[in-house]
């Protein structure tokens, strides 16, 4: 792509899955990572992540992830949608 080069770019930016190593802090983001951190160092059991499509939660995810080096028991759910009797139906988990 013409735009790699014009900008000195060593890789694409946009790509379907985010890439941490192209991760550009943000104050709320930062926020956010010492909330979960907080809350992974008192045990506090299941954390979630919620917002809008393209806010970054699975970078910030992603992060964590390779930040603690997947110390204990992680993992993340993805695609919940609930059934007509309103129990989690749908899940994945990785």
């Amino acid at each position: 792509m013409p735009y790699l080069a014009h900008f000195g770019l060593k890789e694409h930016p946009f790509t379907l899955t985010p890439n941490t190593n192209q991760y550009y802090p943000i104050e709320k983001h930062i926020e956010i990572i010492q909330s979960i951190q907080f809350g992974i160092a008192r045990n506090t059991g299941i954390l979630k992540v919620v917002g809008d499509v393209g806010t970054g939660k699975t970078m910030l995810c992603r992060l964590l992830l390779r930040k603690t080096g997947r110390i204990g028991r992680c993992g993340r759910l993805f695609e919940c949608a609930a059934s007509r009797s309103g129990k989690p139906g749908n899940a994945g988990l990785r």
